[in-house]
């Protein structure tokens, strides 16, 4: 029965992709626009898709979309789940953050930013802090009364990125400064501070090297660049060799051991674009493998337990990979149907997602349901 997946044809919907050669699971993310933003629920069951034409999306981790909110006409930034239940999430950009109940589509609250055009928008742990990030500087919210509590900038800079430490106790923020006596000369800054009183702690001196990233790994380590440093001393641990200078997006595991990014690179010898997304080793900055991607690798996410990794981009497709795994399955979908395959030839489908496919073998076509009896089998497929 394998012979029949060895090719799969789409019937009639667009922006979505069967990866037969290499299975892989993707969610039927009916954005019509490329996705910015990625992210899980606390409790794993649920993710979020935000694209550059103000459209959410939930969706269980199955690939059913349960709601669809018009956050913005502007392109959206990023979106993730609120603690404490996840019923809540955040949503950037123009030039605000807003709160919504998912389950019901309506707004709550809205941060409008001072400092400019919302980049990201993230919480402290317990979410009881808003922090927003603009080229103009960082800011801190009061959740429950919207106010700014403190703005984290700098003269003649502009910020690249703002991150929570773990504990939600300090803010890690890289800006590029520019020298105010030549507009040319440009350099990199960084940044450790206070989160309840909003003051500066310490610096770090690094090589960007173009690499405009700065992320907690734990409480203990940061990554500036492709360097990974010692939060307290400062002192370099490691570098991410490989790195490029084509980091779109970037994530830790929960548990900080590894790192997910983003990249694209231009192949010199035929002048076409390499999309992927790399999985690393944080504790030693070696690559473990690629995730190849059709399109650009925008966005990229974690499952909470660390088991799943999600990567979105340029045409409105998302990718779930298995961490622990190399097992993995493809899942493609249109409105409300939807079909599932691995690499074996087993599948499960929605009542009518058999519609979506044919298998094909030689030059004879065959519907999916035809092969039910033997290879319709979820309990196989998703052991």
């Amino acid at each position: 029965m394998k012979q029949f997946f060895s090719a799969l044809a789409l019937c009639c919907f667009s922006n979505l992709f069967l990866l037969a050669q290499k299975p892989e699971l993707v969610v039927p993310v009916g954005h019509t626009r490329s996705i910015s933003s990625v992210a899980y629920a606390p409790d794993g069951k649920y993710c979020i898709t935000g694209d550059e034409g103000g459209i959410v999306k939930i969706w269980t981790i199955s690939g059913r979309e349960i709601q669809t909110i018009k956050a913005d006409t502007n392109a959206i930034t990023s979106a993730v789940f609120l603690p404490p239940d996840g019923k809540q999430v955040l949503i950037s950009s123009g030039n605000t953050a807003k709160i919504w109940d998912w389950t019901t589509g309506k707004g709550l609250k809205t941060f409008t930013s001072t400092a400019g055009m919302v980049e990201k928008a993230t919480f402290s742990r317990g979410g009881g802090t808003i922090l927003t990030n603009s080229s103009g500087g960082a800011q801190l919210w009061d959740r429950n009364s919207g106010k700014i509590t403190h703005s984290l900038q700098l003269p003649n800079a502009e910020l690249r990125s703002a991150t929570f430490s773990p504990d939600g106790n300090s803010i890690l923020t890289l800006y590029q400064v520019t020298d105010p006596t030549d507009d040319a000369s440009k350099k990199a800054a960084a940044f450790l501070w206070e989160r309840a009183s909003g003051k500066q702690i310490r610096s770090y001196d690094f090589d960007p090297s173009d690499v405009y990233i700065a992320a907690f790994a734990d409480d203990n380590r940061i990554l500036l660049g492709y360097n990974m440093l010692d939060v307290k001393a400062g002192t370099l641990l490691h570098r991410f060799e490989g790195f490029g200078s084509g980091a779109s997006g970037h994530v830790f595991s929960p548990d900080g051991q590894y790192l997910l990014t983003g990249h694209e690179e231009i192949n010199l010898r035929d002048g076409l674009r390499n999309c992927f997304a790399t999985l690393w080793d944080a504790q030693s900055g070696k690559k473990i493998r690629t995730f190849e991607h059709k399109r650009s690798v925008t966005a990229v996410a974690f499952s909470s337990d660390g088991r799943h990794l999600l990567s979105a981009g340029q045409g409105g497709m998302a990718v779930l990979h298995r961490l622990d795994k190399p097992a993995s399955v493809t899942m493609i979908g249109a409105g409300d149907e939807w079909l599932v395959y691995d690499a074996d030839g087993y599948f499960d489908a929605s009542r009518k997602g058999g519609r979506l496919v044919a298998a094909v073998d030689g030059f004879r076509a065959y519907r999916i349901d035809q092969l039910a009896v033997r290879n319709n089998r979820p309990d196989l497929m998703l052991e």
